[in-house]
């Protein structure tokens, strides 16, 4: 069937844009990634490319027609096919403003409508109505181009094509699937906490209780060919990206049929078929390891992206310059989240940085440096799909720092790790619960009933009490395996 070309949102700010020349015509072959027209904005004029193969089969917007974000403005054809769209819009044949100041204009008239609900995002493109605050720092001076682009001042840029989200479906599926995913996150390591104190597991333990937003607003943009590189708060990174609860679970055990057959733990997970490149007990050690991998992805020549997770404790080390440094001289395709829970174990963040805001080191590394509000999964998903769109354009890292908090102590394992936070600091943030700021926009806007979001909680809980029973069920590990997997084993016929 018919492949839908629509006005992409190439900004946070951007609500319509001017088609400024078709470089295809009706009845062209196109090719994936083949520029296939320009828009003008009051930003830049940048060159769209086409989203998949095909024949261009019919132009809706006319060359200098101003259309808004996400307008069907053309249709393209597979070879061989032949369809006929459904009720297509008719042409746009005028513009609604001149070029570059209808979006000022409908800002100062106030006319923008903000709905109830932000829309989320679909990658690469944006929702310019998106009504929560950002406070965005170091970004180039032209939003397409600049950083990184080898000419500084070029005003036409390759924008990515037009992609399906990684999780697709209608923005309800979407929505859900983010409640569903945090409500996962929350259960595993609600209950963790629960089997470590009956003595079910062993070992060092840390809950990412009240993070949830962080990884689940990310992980809806990865593919599954993305990598992410976590820290020893990874369970949220790694059921966000695609993780098994059953095989998490059997791991946190010390079983046979976990990630890494019990050798690793809560703070060793690793499967990169899934491109989870491993949790890291090294504060800040996966930084660098984030650098290396958007590096192989470069020389690849992919358009994979590097999500890289990290503390506000780590933004002090030197593997945090090192690795940003290093990623944004090569245009490395890495995006950097600092989760700042305000604690760096027992430390409050105002006694190890003079700042309250670590996205500001940004601009001294040239890349755009943003802030969120951690505990919002909507805004987490908008600022990180922005950073991953520019990823994928090659456009280089960037920076965004999640506030957040940890309704636990640094380590379950260790009762002392919950003092010297305040009570009440951790009452006020509980009351900022993601989990349920999400349910109250989703029951408030009509996109579910309670019924529905019931249904979710007890499938989730479902999952966990078998995530439970396999692990339990998996044999340990013989004492023989203590020396197996130390070292990397040859291929087939592979020599040394």
């Amino acid at each position: 069937m018919a492949t839908e070309i629509v006005m992409p949102a190439l900004g946070l700010t951007m609500t319509e844009g001017t088609i400024q020349v078709w470089l295809k015509r009706v009845g062209d072959s196109v090719r994936r990634d083949e520029p296939l027209f320009v828009v003008e904005t009051d930003k830049a004029a940048t060159e769209v490319v086409s989203p998949a193969d095909g024949v261009l089969l019919e132009i809706l917007a006319v060359e200098g027609a101003t259309v808004p974000v996400q307008q069907v403005i053309a249709y393209l054809m597979a070879p061989g096919e032949s369809v006929v769209p459904a009720a297509p819009a008719p042409p746009v044949l005028s513009t609604v403003a001149p070029p570059g100041q209808g979006q000022k204009a409908k800002r100062a008239n106030g006319e923008t409508p903000v709905p109830p609900l932000p829309r989320f995002p679909v990658s690469p493109t944006l929702d310019p109505d998106a009504s929560s605050p950002r406070l965005p720092l170091g970004r180039p001076e032209r939003e397409a181009g600049g950083l990184g682009s080898g000419a500084p001042g070029d005003q036409v840029t390759r924008a990515a094509p037009a992609r399906a989200a990684p999780v697709g479906g209608s923005e309800r599926e979407r929505l859900l699937w983010m409640y569903r995913t945090m409500l996962r996150i929350r259960s595993f390591d609600e209950r963790i906490v629960l089997l470590f104190a009956a003595g079910k597991i062993a070992g060092a333990l840390h809950s990412y209780v009240g993070e949830e937003a962080v990884a689940t607003g990310l992980g809806a943009h990865l593919r599954p060919d993305d990598f992410i590189v976590s820290t020893h708060r990874g369970h949220g990174h790694l059921l966000a990206k695609g993780g098994q609860m059953n095989r998490m679970m059997a791991e946190l055990y010390g079983r046979v049929d976990g990630y890494c057959r019990g050798k690793g733990g809560s703070m060793h997970i690793t499967d990169v078929s899934l491109g989870i490149l491993g949790a890291n007990g090294i504060v800040g050690a996966g930084i660098t390891i984030a650098t290396g991998a958007g590096t192989a992805i470069q020389l690849q020549g992919g358009d994979q992206v590097v999500a890289c997770f990290f503390g506000d404790g780590a933004a002090n080390i030197g593997p945090f310059h090192e690795g940003i440094n290093l990623a944004a001289t090569w245009n490395l395709p890495v995006i950097f989240v600092c989760e700042n829970n305000l604690y760096a174990q027992f430390t409050p963040q105002r006694l190890h940085a003079k700042t309250p805001d670590l996205f500001g080191r940004a601009p001294g590394y040239g890349i755009p440096g943003m802030v969120v509000d951690g505990n919002d999964v909507l805004a987490v998903a908008e600022v990180t799909g922005e950073a991953i769109a520019r990823a994928r354009r090659g456009e280089g890292p960037s920076l965004i720092e999640a506030k957040t908090f940890r309704w636990y102590g640094h380590a379950i394992n260790n009762p002392a790790s919950n003092l010297g936070r305040d009570p009440a600091e951790i009452e006020r943030w509980k009351r900022s619960d993601p989990i349920r700021r999400l349910e109250q926009q989703v029951l408030g806007s009509g996109i579910a009933r309670q019924s529905e979001l019931e249904a979710i909680r007890d499938a989730v809980v479902h999952e966990l009490e078998e995530a439970i029973a396999f692990a339990e069920a998996s044999p340990s590990p013989t004492p023989e395996e203590a020396l197996q997997h130390v070292y990397a084993e040859l291929p087939p016929g592979a020599e040394l």
